[in-house]
């Protein structure tokens, strides 16, 4: 059982098309690729059933899609060919379904992008044997369809999706490791020019003063340990599901770009009316991602799990800079791993203050052992019932020149940091 849940999850993470499993006519899991596609959340399609009437809640191209499930399972075609004006493409997506062995109430929807698959769709079927949906209109009746034919569709197994709708240009033959056309470097970072752009006009929009966004930086755990463990090309596939899975929650608010390699900013507009709102919802989004990306990756040595640490700064001051603002979410970053990884952490003036503390005291420490500044004490231990010294307990103090005396839990930390 254990073997096959783990199969499961390599299929659904590693799938190159859409795919969502319903059971009993509910959803149950969806993959970062259909999510992208349908253009909606994860919680907006899980719980989605194929019958009764629509949820108010649910997004246009979801509603739609279960007219086209529920078409095709009433009348068995193995394709429908669907044009939605909702979803990301912007041509038509092969909408496939079938069952999954030996779970008869269960259903394996799968969704192609129709401009990566043009010259394989006009091989296997004909003009006339598939006709286009248009479901466009909300509450319009699905027109007949003429049956496609018997032999089910089967696209080549490496899907290039099209990327159009990324707010940066994305090579496709490498839509990862392709850095933008043009970056610039703030607080150590290379920063594509659309995204920098996009903050430094945010930052000096003349909006309300309460009006709040965030930049997010997003740094994969230990991903160089990674790359040299398990290869560079899982460490591409790592940061191409990463990257798609953060792709999958944008809205019309928010943009990303990798920086660093190993990195991902996203930066939001307008995050809520006031900074304390802001902050709830950007550490809301921030802990989303971040298990999203804890997901379990499935290669062919195996599992590997891959944790973030994510640091979070809030834009609502109009006098920062975008450098200013950038290098405190990093800054917070660097907390979130120094607070043991796999968390979020928002940025304060505290942080840089204990930063700079940790700078100044790594510094001396330096010299500490030089100038003899490493004291030994001895405290001993008294019975409580006779009074006689029963042994003792040797304490390390650091009598750092001019400054008073340091316990260990000032040092020790900072000397197994470095």
């Amino acid at each position: 059982m254990r073997e096959k849940n783990h199969l499961y999850k390599k299929v659904l993470d590693t799938a190159p098309f859409g795919t969502l499993f319903f059971a009993y006519g509910v959803c149950i899991d969806v993959n970062a690729k259909a999510l992208r596609l349908l253009r909606c959340q994860r919680s907006q399609i899980i719980g989605t059933s194929l019958g009764g009437e629509p949820d108010k809640v649910h997004q246009a191209s979801i509603t739609q899609l279960v007219q086209v499930i529920n078409k095709l399972e009433t009348d068995q075609l193995p394709g429908i060919l669907w044009r939605s004006e909702n979803t990301v493409e912007d041509d038509e997506i092969v909408v496939s379904l079938g069952a999954v062995e030996e779970a008869d109430n269960v259903l394996c929807i799968m969704l192609y992008p129709l401009p990566a698959l043009a010259r394989m769709v006009v091989e296997e079927f004909s003009a006339e044997d598939l006709e286009r949906i248009d479901t466009s209109t909300e509450g319009k009746e699905i027109p007949n369809l003429v049956e496609s034919p018997k032999t089910p569709y089967r696209p080549e197994p490496i899907i290039n999706i099209d990327q159009s709708n990324s707010p940066e240009p994305i090579d496709a033959t490498d839509p990862i490791k392709s850095p933008p056309p043009t970056t610039e470097t703030l607080a150590g970072l290379p920063i594509g020019k659309p995204l920098l752009k996009s903050i430094n006009d945010y930052i000096d929009l003349d909006r309300d003063e309460n009006a709040c966004g965030a930049l997010l930086l997003i740094d994969l755990d230990h991903f160089n340990s990674i790359n040299e463990s398990l290869g560079k090309h899982i460490g591409a596939q790592i940061l191409e599901r990463a990257h798609e899975s953060i792709q999958a929650m944008l809205t019309d608010n928010m943009q990303v770009t990798q920086v660093a390699g190993d990195a991902f900013l996203l930066f939001i507009k307008d995050m809520a009316p006031s900074p304390a709102e802001a902050r709830e919802r950007a550490l809301s989004v921030a802990n989303e991602i971040r298990c999203i990306i804890a997901r379990p990756f499935f290669t062919e040595n195996g599992e590997v799990i891959v944790t973030a640490s994510v640091g979070i700064t809030l834009l609502y001051d109009p006098l920062i800079s975008a450098e200013k603002a950038i290098q405190q979410a990093e800054s917070a970053m660097f907390e979130a791993k120094r607070r043991g990884r796999d968390t979020v952490t928002l940025f304060d003036t505290q942080i840089t203050r204990q930063a700079q503390q940790r700078i100044t005291l790594q510094s001396s420490l330096r010299k500490a052992v030089v100038n003899q500044e490493f004291d030994l004490y001895l405290q001993p231990q008294v019975s409580t019932h006779t009074g006689a010294v029963v042994g003792g307990e040797v304490l390390l103090r650091w009598i750092h020149s001019g400054h008073a005396m340091h316990t260990p839990a000032d040092f020790i930390p900072i000397l197994e940091a470095s």
